[in-house]
């Protein structure tokens, strides 16, 4: 959906809000210190993965949020003493069909569901800190859509996506226009497989 990595790349111009955060000439990371920061961001549907790094949060009144809004109406992840305490590495908000949910990670590859719900659209993306204790964006990726989108094969046959120990992580079925869309809710290494009505492997 975006081929620039928007946070890590675009002028300072590009964003609003009351933040101290900096880029470092030749420094892969954006360092958010205090503040929130927000951007344009006017997708009905979308996966936004965030790769972070920060600090113990330490005490209750210490918070990092990802957030999307529409005027004063606000869906997004927050990570407190309670909840990742800062060392979560990684956040990702998916909105597909009018439903917002939000995931964090420790590694990339394993995702804790943190809720989620139907949303109105919004036209706006943030972080913001509440504290003294930041965090590192090191990289920030939108994506279309959390569904991979299949073609070409006949109705009933069925699509599922395997990881690399063969346990299946999510399947679809083929409709009468050959299309099928199976879930991908994270960027794995594994494999996709699909059969037919006889279970053969095609």
């Amino acid at each position: 959906l975006e081929q620039d990595n928007f946070f890590l790349t675009s002028p300072f111009s590009h964003f609003v809000g009351n933040f101290n955060g900096r880029r470092q000439e030749g420094s892969n990371k954006f360092e958010l210190f205090s503040g929130f920061i927000e951007r344009r961001f006017e997708y009905e549907q979308y996966v936004i993965v965030v790769r972070k790094e920060g600090l113990p949060l330490g005490d209750q009144s210490n918070g990092l949020a990802m957030y999307v809004r529409e005027g004063g109406n606000r869906a997004g992840i927050s990570e407190t003493i309670d909840t990742g305490n800062g060392t979560f590495t990684h956040w990702k908000m998916l909105r597909y069909d009018g439903f917002t949910q939000g995931y964090a990670s420790r590694d990339g590859m394993s995702w804790e569901h943190l809720g989620g719900g139907e949303t109105p659209p919004t036209s706006i993306q943030g972080f913001e800190i509440k504290g003294n204790v930041g965090f590192d964006i090191l990289d920030y990726k939108v994506y279309r859509s959390p569904y991979l989108t299949l073609y070409g094969f006949q109705k009933d046959n069925i699509c599922s996506i395997e990881d690399g120990f063969g346990n299946t992580l999510s399947t679809a079925i083929f409709d009468s226009d050959g299309k099928a869309e199976v879930l991908l809710e994270h960027v794995i290494r594994g494999r996709l497989k699909v059969i037919d009505s006889t279970t053969s492997l095609m």
